[in-house]
């Protein structure tokens, strides 16, 4: 979450106040409320042999 909060900030704060947590803007907030409220997955290419 702290890493996503850099590229669009204002989308992130809006993110939070839609899922009802508070934030004080700092990475550590939200590298938190990554970790405790919101899973994230990464999705990656399937590997196809020829």
């Amino acid at each position: 979450m702290a890493t996503y909060t850099q590229r669009p900030p204002r989308l992130a704060r809006s993110l939070t106040r839609v899922c009802g947590l508070e934030t004080d803007g700092s990475a550590e907030d939200y590298q938190r409320i990554g970790r405790d409220h919101v899973p994230f997955v990464r999705v990656l290419p399937e590997e196809r042999s020829a």
